[in-house]
């Protein structure tokens, strides 16, 4: 990587910009100057499997996991985080309630939600509850310490599109995760992305020749600085 190599070569840049298709609606209309952290959760539950025809309703242990999902998703309900049920899966016959639940839980959150502040609110909702967890990292958040050179850039787009970009966090991980460790500043812009990741992605022909007169601009005023 890059930015193991940099970094190994005490090599620290005063900026990076990374190329990532972060425009939403139209170009230009936003610039990433942080991404957000992805935490998973892996929810293991063992039940004894019950005939449905001797297993009173109120029994049933689908209603514990629904409790457990509606739980969380009351406590974490700050705009700041995203909380989501990505997996659930349990039982395979149709009248016997299932023995295994398996629960796969996500979180995307800012700079100022930590990981452990997610984990240890997370067990607390979960004490009363016989569940196995198991934790793993999606990736870090990370947030810009300075946005000299993203203000540059949004000055240009302004002068060139008439259109103002808006300063975000949004979206999922990026690249930007690993120069975020070494860069005194770090953003990201480039093209729509309404199409990413799905068939038929594409992008307009005259975003891209703008694109590129943009990031001359921004170079050549990045270079007329030092």
């Amino acid at each position: 990587m890059i930015a193991q190599y940099l970094e190994e070569q005490a090599q620290f840049p005063n900026c990076t910009m990374i190329i990532e298709p972060t425009s939403s609606q139209s170009l230009g209309d936003a610039i990433k100057t942080g991404r957000r952290g992805s935490l998973y959760l892996d929810i293991n539950i063992h039940r004894k499997g019950h005939h449905v025809a001797y297993l009173p309703s109120n029994e049933d242990p689908i209603l514990e996991v629904n409790e457990i999902i509606l739980a969380l998703k009351q406590h974490f309900s700050d705009p700041s985080i995203n909380f989501h049920v990505v997996k659930i899966e349990g039982g395979h016959a149709n009248n016997v309630t299932p023995s295994h639940f398996h629960l796969r839980l996500n979180w995307r959150h800012h700079v100022n939600f930590t990981q452990q502040a997610i984990k240890d609110a997370t067990e607390q909702l979960l004490e009363k509850f016989d569940v196995d967890l198991q934790w793993s990292e999606g990736a870090q958040p990370y947030q810009s310490l300075s946005n000299q050179h993203a203000t540059n850039m949004k000055n240009i787009i302004t002068n060139k599109l008439k259109i103002t970009p808006s300063f975000t966090q949004s979206g999922g991980a990026s690249d930007g995760r690993f120069f975020a460790k070494i860069s005194q500043e770090i953003f990201e812009f480039g093209l729509v992305n309404q199409t990413i990741h799905q068939p038929n992605e594409c992008v307009s022909v005259k975003d891209i020749e703008n694109l590129s007169e943009i990031y001359l601009s921004w170079l050549q005023q990045t270079d007329e600085s030092f």
